[in-house]
């Protein structure tokens, strides 16, 4: 039976301020690298995970007005992944075009996924779509947070043996910026654990299973490490430390993030936190051999900011687990290629795409081959560790309060957008002199200038 294939992939889109066209193709099948014109030597992928973050400027977000946006983006990514063949014209893959069929697409704020299962393969087995986010911004807005999608599929039904059913569980973050937030992005991610759960109540709208199955044999909610693999991606917002495991000044920066990559991880505040057991739990990740994602100058391919200003860092991550994993969470990564066992989970590519230039975020890919599926009909697989926590019992109120403020401060903000003639800042100036005016003059504007 052969390894599932998972692409997962990220990208902060700079709250869509980018004027270059979104080069689908180069980033949803992508060579080995920038400089590759090699694509890895498979069959295409049989799920597809595409999160993005700020992916539309946030007022427009917030009063819930990113329908047109992200089915743009829909057309964009669909058309990329069914012409898998014909990109690629790798000669053991069948000629003429793939077939995908979106599971869901969901969105809170500017933070949305879309997950895609190849007709061959995977869609007729799914018995289950589930969706759920969970706001962690100021009392609980969108600005920050993940969204979560979850499926329920059949594995493999060969005559007599059948291997029961799997879940996949994908989860798109963008957690607390700047780089003293340590805090801040480790609390959020308690959050997204607690409060992302799936109920009876948030099926996919977007996919009817043809012989559904409902995963819930109650009232309690799932949550997103009740699966047989789970998949986190998004901008996670972990920067570069300049003091552990040592002092790290600007200069070495500069001459590390060029010349010494293996030197300069050390000082990475995502890692240091897992091993610590601060966030991402019992997660595991591919070898980082690309440059810190994050922070370019629009419109370059390879030019960071100034560094004195921004803390670079690897801030678009994709990392992973499944029920064979032993020693989950504890630092350890996987090397590409480097699973001979069919119980590991096989890391096929993990990269940046370069070529981005609409953004200050680099988009990151990571297509993972997944441990065959052992015989056990009756047995369903999960992963070996419980969730680190348990769930938020006032979830549904938080959730309940947030979109109310999400729709309070977008209306205002898009009020202000609307003064300003587009922009916010000359918004706000052109409220301030008319309530000068006003103070000053009274109401009627033909007496403000006597």
């Amino acid at each position: 039976m052969p390894r599932t294939r998972v692409s997962c992939h990220t990208f902060n889109a700079n709250l869509g301020k980018g004027k270059g066209k979104t080069d689908y193709d180069k980033w949803l099948v992508p060579t080995r690298s920038d400089d590759s014109r090699e694509y890895a030597d498979e069959e295409p992928p049989d799920i597809y995970a595409i999160g993005f973050q700020e992916v539309l400027p946030l007022h427009w977000a917030l009063v819930g007005l990113s329908g047109s946006v992200l089915d743009k983006h829909d057309v964009g990514i669909k058309q990329a992944i069914e012409s898998y063949n014909e990109i690629t014209n790798l000669p053991d893959n069948k000629p003429g075009r793939e077939d995908y069929t979106l599971m869901a697409k969901h969105i809170m704020g500017t933070i949305a996924l879309l997950v895609y299962t190849r007709d061959e393969t995977i869609t007729n087995k799914v018995r289950d779509v589930r969706v759920s986010s969970a706001g962690t911004g100021y009392v609980y807005m969108a600005n920050k947070g993940g969204v979560a999608v979850r499926l329920t599929v059949d594995e493999a039904d060969e005559g007599e043996r059948k291997s029961g059913e799997a879940v996949y569980t994908f989860v798109n973050c963008h957690l607390a910026a700047h780089d003293h937030k340590i805090k801040q992005r480790n609390d959020d991610w308690k959050n997204v654990i607690s409060r992302c759960v799936f109920t009876p109540g948030q099926p996919s709208r977007h996919f009817t299973p043809p012989r559904p199955r409902s995963p819930f044999s109650g009232s309690q909610p799932l949550q997103i490490y009740d699966s047989s693999y789970l998949f986190v991606m998004g901008d996670l917002n972990y920067r570069l430390s300049q003091t552990t495991p040592r002092p790290l000044s600007i200069k070495q920066i500069g001459s590390q993030i060029h010349f010494e990559l293996p030197k300069l991880f050390e000082h990475d505040q995502l890692n240091q936190e897992k091993e610590a057991g601060r966030t991402m739990h019992h997660l595991l990740e591919g070898e980082i051999d690309f440059k810190p994602s994050y922070k370019y100058k629009v419109n370059t391919a390879d030019t960071y900011k100034d560094f004195s200003k921004r803390i670079p860092g690897w801030c678009d991550r994709v990392l992973y687990a499944t029920w064979a994993d032993d020693g989950a969470g504890d630092g350890t990564v996987r090397k590409k290629k480097g699973a001979t066992k069919t119980k590991e989970a096989r890391i096929d590519l993990y990269r940046s795409i370069m070529a981005f230039t609409n953004s200050d975020h680099k988009p990151v890919v990571s297509i993972i081959s997944l441990p065959r599926h052992p015989h056990r009909p009756h047995e369903p697989l999960r992963l070996a560790h419980s969730p680190p926590f348990g769930v938020d019992g006032s979830w549904r109120i938080k959730q309940i309060i947030g979109t109310l403020f999400d729709r309070i401060v977008g209306l205002l903000w898009c009020g202000v957008v609307f003064i300003g003639f587009g922009k916010d800042r000359v918004g706000l100036v052109n409220i301030i002199i008319l309530g000068y005016l006003h103070y000053r003059y009274g109401l009627d504007p033909r007496t403000w200038s006597k």
